[in-house]
């Protein structure tokens, strides 16, 4: 969740495609990067080299671990859903 940035404050969600290891320190890596807007959506391209798709996020907050209630999906406009934020 970002509160503020170049295009305005955005949700992102990762989808994680793998554990990595360079040099003793462990990373995860992202096989799928989603953003809250379009602007994020170009950003994302255009700063970072990284694609992104433009999705419906939403974060619930409560609960007692955090679950990813709706993955995203292969679909024009996917929605995703995570509680336990």
């Amino acid at each position: 969740e970002y509160d503020e940035s170049p295009v305005g404050p955005y949700l992102e969600y990762v989808s994680m495609g793998a554990l990595v290891s360079k040099r003793g320190t462990v990373g995860q890596w992202g096989s799928r990067l989603y953003v809250s807007n379009a602007e994020a959506e170009r950003a994302c391209v255009r700063v970072w080299g990284v694609p992104a798709t433009a999705a419906a996020i939403e974060f619930e907050e409560g609960g007692g671990a955090l679950c990813v209630e709706r993955p995203p999906e292969s679909a024009a406009a996917p929605q995703i859903e995570v509680s336990g934020w």
